[in-house]
């Protein structure tokens, strides 16, 4: 029996493509790091406020329901006509960080009291689940951790039943880490997901540093391309979630993979992620790299 996606609402989607080919495209995330309703409701409501062009969340029914909730109250009070953002969920791979969870095997953990991260000291709130509320999704848990009792778990990763409620509930983009994947995990994802998607869902292919070399980037792309998916973005986060930090040029990494992949794939969108903040629209011009956008995440997790 074939999977029939969900109606369509396109004037998001058409927001957001007019910003990628206007070189103006932003996209927020909201709703990853953090799982309390509240605060994802009230950053959404701000993000829809101001603008944004996509919202990007995991792929939990909880945190859509409250991002939903912001963007709703933000078109009732603040926002501009016609300003409604893109609502976006994340997938990773195999162990990527962006919105894995980190699980505890209590057979396994000797309970050394090594569990730390560099927000909270404690982040253990339930057996064999390690999510404070205020988790950033560090991993640091994970490599803190003497005995490997720890683990990364993809959310909704083969879950086509939870990614069409998504869907219903209004998702109409999907942001795909494939940094570093084995083609043939990356071809396990992509099969999970394409009979849910139509050509009206865009769909973002983040690729980072974590990229072990030239030729697996390039594999990487000759396949996104090769799908012939409709709506198409690659978000180049040169140092995946490594924020605006002073003492690390995160957003130069970024800016110059993407100048790699818009060489590499000529008229595609590009968006930077990756440490950007307000400068680096104004860097990527000096530096010649033609983006479509740029992502805003850590801070904003």
């Amino acid at each position: 029996m074939s999977v029939i996606p969900p109606p369509i609402n396109r004037r998001p989607l058409e927001r957001a493509l007019h910003a990628l080919d206007a070189g103006t495209f932003v996209k927020v995330i909201c709703g990853i790091g953090s799982r309390k309703a509240r605060r994802i409701r009230n950053l959404a409501a701000i993000y829809a406020s101001a603008g944004a062009h996509a919202i990007d969340m995991a792929p939990h029914i909880d945190v859509v329901e409250a991002v939903q909730a912001g963007v709703e109250w933000a078109a009732g009070h603040s926002a501009p006509e016609g300003s409604r953002p893109l609502l976006m969920v994340s997938l990773g791979t195999g162990d990527d960080p962006h919105v894995g969870i980190p699980l505890l095997d209590l057979a396994v953990c000797a309970t050394c009291q090594h569990c730390w991260c560099e927000v909270e000291k404690w982040c253990a709130t339930r057996p064999l689940e390690v999510r404070h509320p205020e988790c950033p999704s560090c991993m640091a848990c994970l490599r803190a951790c003497p005995f490997d009792a720890i683990s990364l778990v993809q959310p909704g990763l083969g879950n086509p039943a939870l990614l069409m409620e998504l869907m219903r509930r209004g998702v109409q983009a999907v942001e795909l880490h494939i940094s570093g994947a084995p083609k043939t995990e990356f071809m396990e994802l992509w099969r999970a997901i394409a009979p849910l998607l139509s050509p009206d869902h865009l769909v973002s292919f983040s690729v980072g540093s974590s990229v072990s070399s030239d030729q697996l980037l390039r594999e990487h792309l000759d396949i996104v391309h090769a799908l012939g998916h409709e709506h198409v973005v690659f978000q180049a986060e040169g140092r995946p979630m490594s924020g605006a930090r002073h003492d690390s040029d995160s957003a130069g990494a970024s800016l110059e993979l993407a100048r790699w992949i818009r060489n590499h794939n000529g008229g595609s969108h590009v968006q930077a992620s990756g440490g950007c903040d307000l400068t680096t629209g104004a860097r990527a011009q000096s530096m010649g790299v033609d983006l479509s956008g740029i992502g805003f995440g850590s801070f904003a997790r």
